[in-house]
């Protein structure tokens, strides 16, 4: 090697040494967690240069100081919103005494704005006092302002439109009542039940959530159904319901976590019980877990119709599997739909906490919806996966992370 080139070689081995350290501190700060933030136009996207298809390790150190800037403002407004409405919902679950439920007609009038035909309608189903956990979905996944990519939204040159809705019902705190009604004044993202909002009612956040876009014609083409606790990766969402839609557009659609053969529960000390009389059957039709699934729009109707002549029971999973049987809809297994769950299932919160830290970054980055992911954790979810996105040799190795199994399946 000639003398000429010994400098040059070693500006760019310091160089790497920083960008190595810069990397080990911004990992550090959350653990194997990345603090990023959405990249909202496509110029943002690093540039390969023209050897060996590596990126610009300019592009890279100016993207990598964007994105943590970026995730720091995402932080800053989660803050405020808990110090500010979120500590208002806090004082009210905890010094307000419960009164008896009365359902108001004022705070059910909230309507829903669809401009169009939505692509995708997006049904967060939500506990009334739980504010913080739909500012952290607001703040992220559940806003195309927040989304994470631009590239996913231009598939083959067609725009996918969506909009993400909470689903909430009465809370027999009044003071909670009052303030989701400002909740819903103020970001219009809010459709309100008629029922109290306990877990035994799921099943009648169910039937709403299959009247009410039809009721005030929000229309889409597809629904997707998820809950507050859930990490939707918006990217992989749309990238495989586009593809979907372009080769099977006019067949009904009812895809998620597949359940078969599952058994009614008949403990009547189990808040899953269900009465012979309500299902007098032993084992559930194949259902589809309701952490997340995704259904055709155009089966709204049928839906609606086939439940106001059904016997309804108290598990608003199975009960969707059920009315769908009668439509003739088979369900569709997607593994990238909750992944984790029977962990969860099996063995509870613990459990599936204790999956999620043995599981790589780059496997949880591949999947559609993660359940177990909640408040500020969604940001972190949502900004990991952003960068593994935009920085895709993050996770170049002979490693298959798009095959990621649940541990609990093998037992």
């Amino acid at each position: 090697m000639s003398r000429a080139l010994k400098p040059c070689v070693l500006l760019v081995l310091l160089f790497l040494l920083g960008l190595l350290f810069a990397f080990n501190s911004f990992f550090a700060n959350y653990g194997n967690k990345v603090a990023i933030t959405q990249i909202t136009h496509q110029s943002l996207r690093p540039k390969l240069t023209e050897h060996d298809g590596l990126y610009s390790a300019a592009d890279m150190n100016k993207h990598l100081s964007f994105l943590r800037k970026g995730f720091r403002r995402s932080l800053d407004k989660y803050d405020a919103s808990r110090r500010n409405f979120g500590k208002k919902f806090n004082d009210a679950v905890e010094n307000e005494p419960l009164h008896i439920l009365d359902l108001s007609e004022e705070i059910l009038q909230q309507k829903i704005v669809c401009k169009n035909e939505l692509f995708l309608l997006i049904q967060v189903h939500s506990s009334p006092e739980n504010f913080m956990s739909r500012q952290a979905i607001r703040l992220t996944w559940g806003s195309m302002e927040h989304f994470i990519g631009n590239r996913q939204q231009n598939n083959g040159g067609k725009f996918r439109s969506w909009k993400t809705v909470f689903l909430i019902g009465q809370s027999s705190n009044t003071k909670i009542n009052h303030l989701v009604k400002q909740e819903a004044s103020i970001y219009k993202d809010i459709v309100i039940g008629s029922f109290e909002d306990t877990y035994r009612n799921l099943y009648m956040k169910m039937i709403f959530s299959i009247n009410w876009p039809l009721d005030q014609k929000c229309h889409a083409s597809y629904i997707l159904k998820t809950d507050e606790d859930c990490f939707v990766n918006m990217g992989n969402l749309l990238n495989w319901l586009s593809s979907y839609h372009e080769a099977n557009g006019t067949r009904p659609l009812y895809a998620g976590r597949v359940q078969i053969g599952t058994n009614v529960i008949r403990d009547n000390k189990s808040r899953y019980y269900i009465s012979k009389k309500d299902h007098p059957a032993n084992k559930f039709h194949a259902y589809v877990s309701g952490g997340g699934y995704v259904i055709s729009g155009n089966l709204l109707p049928l839906l609606v119709e086939v439940s106001r002549r059904s016997p309804v029971f108290p598990n608003e999973d199975a009960l969707l599997g059920s009315l769908m049987h009668r439509l003739g809809v088979q369900p569709t297994n997607n593994s990238k739909f909750l992944p984790l769950i029977l962990c969860f299932f099996l063995y509870g919160e613990d459990a599936e906490a204790d999956s999620f830290r043995e599981t790589h970054m780059c496997g949880l980055s591949r999947q559609i919806i993660l359940h177990g992911v909640r408040d500020k954790s969604q940001l972190e979810m949502h900004f990991n996966s952003a960068l593994l996105n935009y920085f895709p040799t993050f996770c170049s190795s002979q490693t298959n992370y798009d095959e990621m199994r649940d541990q609990c399946e093998d037992e």
